[in-house]
């Protein structure tokens, strides 16, 4: 089953030892499309990080094997951490993150796919990730005529996406 990115909205993550809510998941990837982690915009509480692979997810949830002490803050990260990396906000929710140094909010803000075009026509509209979030599956292009493409890794230079 695929997760798409932008039905990572108001989701239950669910840990071995209890739950918390959250706004927004956005998975980070590497070079290779390999979910780094995963950032969780919490519901009355700053941002912090899970491990990727999950158990599992969906657009309503998330599952960790792990305890929630897995959680580690997202102010307490060092902006290198997100170097090389990519995610997709759409509308930006990260740029408003609480808590988080100019520094870390520019390194994070630096990785986002929003608005990027391929070629100047074709602007990435979503990502779909594996239900456990170890990697990027598609990348999701629209051109101006809104015909919609679909990138499996190998297919689309990251780079190219200006």
């Amino acid at each position: 089953m695929e997760v798409s990115q932008r039905s990572l909205t108001n989701l239950r993550v669910i840990f071995a030892d209890g739950s918390v809510d959250a706004k927004y998941a956005f998975p980070f990837w590497d070079a290779e499309w390999r979910v780094r982690f995963v950032l969780l915009d919490l519901f009355g509480a700053p941002g912090a990080l899970i491990p990727a692979p999950v158990e599992s997810g969906t657009m309503h949830e998330i599952r960790v094997a792990a305890a929630r002490s897995a959680m580690r803050p997202l102010a307490s990260e060092p902006p290198e951490r997100f170097a090389g990396l990519r995610h997709f906000d759409t509308v930006w929710i990260l740029r408003g993150s609480v808590g988080v140094g100019e520094n870390l909010r520019h390194a994070i803000l630096r990785t986002n796919l929003a608005g990027k075009a391929k070629q100047g026509t074709e602007k990435v509209h979503d990502i779909e990730f594996d239900e456990r979030f170890a990697g990027v599956l598609w990348i999701v292009t629209k051109d101006r005529t809104f015909v919609t493409r679909r990138y499996q890794r190998g297919k689309l230079d990251l780079d190219d996406l200006r």
